[in-house]
Parts: C-alpha cells; structure tokens; sequence
C-alpha cells in the first residue's frame, strides 16, 4: 500500500489523465457515465483527465475497479498506447 501512496504522489497528472481517458473510453463510457459509477461529478473526472487535479490513493481504487484495470495500470509513467 505504501508504494501505490508514493507512486500517486509522484505521478504525473497529464499521464494519469490519458491513461484515466484511455481506459474510460475502451469500457465505452462518457464521463457523466463514469461519474454515476464512482459517485463524482463529471467536470471532476474532466479536471482528473486533463492533469489539472490529482485522485487521492482511495479513489485511484475505486477508478480502477470501475473501469475493470489495477491501479496499476492508471498509475504507469508510460502514456498509453494511442492504437
């Protein structure tokens, strides 16, 4: 648990974001249907995936869950692949 903590706090934002977007649109959903699913407001996921807030280590859990990933996956340095 301590590295996914360490591993959030030294993220970058603008990556976290392509891959939060990458993963939401491969399971087909918009952000208002994202939203329902983890219980936050559209705009803030948009915040979320343009880099300009960054998801405490709870809610990276909850993302991952309802977008069938690790947190892992949302937390890789590398952007995700734009095939």
């Amino acid at each position: 648990m301590l590295i996914v903590e360490l591993e959030v706090s030294f993220m970058d934002s603008l990556v976290f974001g392509q891959r939060l977007k990458h993963y939401r649109k491969r399971n087909k959903y918009t952000l208002e249907q994202l939203g329902k699913a983890v219980r936050k407001p559209a705009p803030y996921l948009s915040q979320l995936e343009n880099g300009l807030v960054q998801p405490r280590v709870n809610f990276v859990r909850e993302l991952a869950s309802a977008l069938d990933c690790t947190p892992g996956d949302l937390l890789d340095p590398e952007p995700p692949s734009r095939r």
